[in-house]
């Protein structure tokens, strides 16, 4: 260092004499100093870092809650992650993520803030300063906001248009990743293609953090709140989405657009291509499908009920399975309750049959005086021809007319017994061999 006098006036010079001869009289002395090593009290500069990867991290000053600010590369073994101030800011105690926390906090700060993390390895106390800069958007868009629960959250949103939309206020947007990656005044960020039909973990969403949502990790802080990022940490979801197998949750693969609601549970659309407009007047060439382009040899499409199995996709296969399956189903019930139907009829009907004979009066054919000898037949039942002419004598002698009893005069009250040759029923008659009113204690005498 080199002092020097700048000023080499006379009067200077005797002011100096005088100051050393003891005087009171101040003299002001013009020294111009020359640093060829700056001091380190001059020039601070952060020291390297340990686990964060950036010394300055750039967030907007109308950055959402948990907006992303900084978060470790590797943790190696680190845990128990502190912030040294937070008024604004908060950290995840296992993942040492930085996200704001206070954004009603976040427009009134200054530009510059410093924060100091430090964490515990192998029992070691270690630590990292990060230096974050608050910087304006050059559009504003959520300036207005000032409830937390008026913010939106983007996996809602089902369209690209929707999701980049600057009215498109959510959560955890407007950190890090959106000063790093925003092109326009949108807030959340569009991932995959606008259209998506193939299953593939590059499926189509709306999210806050291209880089960390959706990356199949459920991390600290999109467990601090659900709608961050349920692609990751979602339990419901719809077919034919798949469930991430490392970690039990979240979608890993999936078709078309992924989008989730309020309650967490996330479905997928399909949306339709559009057909591109064609100006040529030139008429396409003809294309026969089962034809192969490279021999020129007729190929077989299967074919399934008549539908071409070459245009119709998986969703198309599987609605004609699933209808054919219900047209069996529906075939097969009808014939089975059919089938029930008519069993139940013959049962009633012939349950009707005997009530009939049951409740049907009775007519007796007496072919023998009960009061004369018994009939002079003598029926040898060892012989078959004298069977036969027994049956012939009863034949040819019919019934006598006196014997006749009206069925109208016969009631029947009982069956008694029923075997091989019919049935025993008890009945009671009107007026019947000379008695009158109704007799039904008669006996006849044994034969």
């Amino acid at each position: 260092m080199r002092v020097g006098l700048v000023d080499q006036d006379p009067d200077v010079h005797k002011g100096v004499r005088q100051v050393r001869e003891g005087t009171r009289k101040m003299v002001k002395l013009p020294v111009h100093l020359i640093f060829h090593i700056a001091p380190a009290a001059l020039t601070r500069q952060n020291p390297a870092l340990i686990l964060y990867p950036d010394t300055t991290v750039k967030i907007f000053r109308t950055a959402a809650p948990y907006a992303r600010v900084t978060q470790p590369v590797y943790l190696k073994n680190s845990t128990n992650f502190t912030l040294s101030d937070f008024s604004i800011f908060n950290i995840t105690t296992n993942e040492g993520i930085i996200y704001v926390q206070n954004f009603l906090k976040l427009r009134n700060s200054p530009e510059f803030l410093r924060l100091n993390v430090s964490w515990i390895r192998d029992n070691h106390r270690e630590m990292d300063e990060i230096q974050v800069r608050i910087v304006n958007e050059p559009n504003k868009t959520c300036g207005g906001m000032s409830d937390a629960r008026n913010w939106t959250f983007c996996s809602e949103y089902a369209t690209s248009n929707e999701c980049l939309k600057p009215s498109s206020c959510a959560i955890s947007t407007g950190g890090a990743p959106s000063v790093e990656t925003r092109t326009g005044p949108e807030r959340c960020m569009w991932r995959g293609d606008k259209i998506s039909s193939n299953i593939t973990h590059l499926y189509s969403t709306c999210t806050p953090d291209r880089k960390t949502c959706p990356d199949a990790i459920c991390d600290s802080l999109e467990q601090l709140h659900r709608l961050i990022c349920p692609q990751d940490c979602t339990l419901k979801m719809m077919w034919p989405a798949r469930r991430n197998p490392k970690t039990g949750r979240g979608i890993d693969e999936a078709s078309g657009v992924v989008t989730c609601d309020y309650l967490e549970s996330c479905t997928i659309t399909i949306p339709k291509r559009r057909k591109p407009k064609t100006t040529s007047t030139v008429p396409p060439p003809l294309v026969q499908p089962n034809v192969s382009s490279l021999t020129g040899n007729y190929t077989t499409i299967p074919k399934f009920l008549g539908v071409d199995m070459a245009k119709c996709g998986t969703l198309c296969i599987l609605g004609i399975v699933g209808g054919t399956l219900f047209l069996g189903s529906a075939v097969a019930l009808v014939v089975i309750c059919w089938r029930l139907d008519r069993v139940n009829k013959a049962v009633r009907e012939k349950n009707n049959e005997e009530h009939h004979e049951m409740t049907a009066p009775l007519s007796i054919s007496v072919t023998r005086n009960l009061t004369s000898e018994p009939l002079p037949l003598n029926f040898q039942m060892s012989l078959l021809s004298e069977e036969m002419a027994a049956l012939n004598i009863i034949k040819k002698y019919g019934p006598d007319p006196k014997w006749e009893f009206p069925r109208t005069q016969l009631i029947i009250e009982q069956t008694l017994g029923e075997g091989e040759f019919g049935r025993v029923l008890r009945a009671k008659a009107m007026n019947i061999a000379g008695q009158t009113g109704w007799y039904q204690d008669y006996h006849p005498p044994d034969l």
